[in-house]
């Protein structure tokens, strides 16, 4: 059995549910697959892994809702924004922005193109723990699930 994941958050949980299953059913091998939402999706639509658990997506597809997440801002807690409750989806396209998962078809690719947002991207990077570790470290903001974001 092949299960995909796309959010960080999600693991341990699966990981749990996984150690569960395995003793009722010790015998079924369980290959564990991360990867970003569109991509999983298009794998269970080609028979490649069994389900998936990712972020909401179009297609002819069965959608059982987890969990709405939301995507919040990611400052370092030196950062002037970081005492405000809310900053405007505006401020992105001012401060310097460290950009996760550049080119991909991910959650808040799909809000910058809906807002017409343009981040100020100072900094790129493909692993989300580099994001944290830059926006930590004072080098820009960024975007993240709250449930991944809750994680660091």
């Amino acid at each position: 059995m092949k299960i995909g994941c796309a959010h960080h958050a999600y693991l341990s949980w699966l990981g749990d549910i996984t150690k569960e299953f395995q003793k009722v059913y010790s015998k079924i091998e369980i290959e564990l697959i991360h990867d970003y939402s569109s991509n999983l999706l298009k794998s269970v639509e080609n028979h490649e892994i069994d389900a998936c658990i990712i972020s909401k997506r179009e297609g002819n597809h069965k959608w059982i809702p987890l969990y709405k997440d939301k995507l919040v801002a990611w400052v370092s807690e030196n950062h002037k924004l970081a005492k405000k409750n809310s900053i405007s989806i505006e401020q992105l396209k001012k401060e310097p922005f460290i950009a996760t998962h550049v080119g991909e078809d991910t959650d808040y690719a799909r809000i910058f193109k809906k807002y017409h947002i343009v981040p100020n991207t100072r900094l790129a990077t493909k692993d989300v723990f580099v994001t944290y570790t830059m926006v930590e470290a004072g080098l820009g903001i960024s975007v993240e699930h709250s449930l991944t974001a809750k994680v660091w």
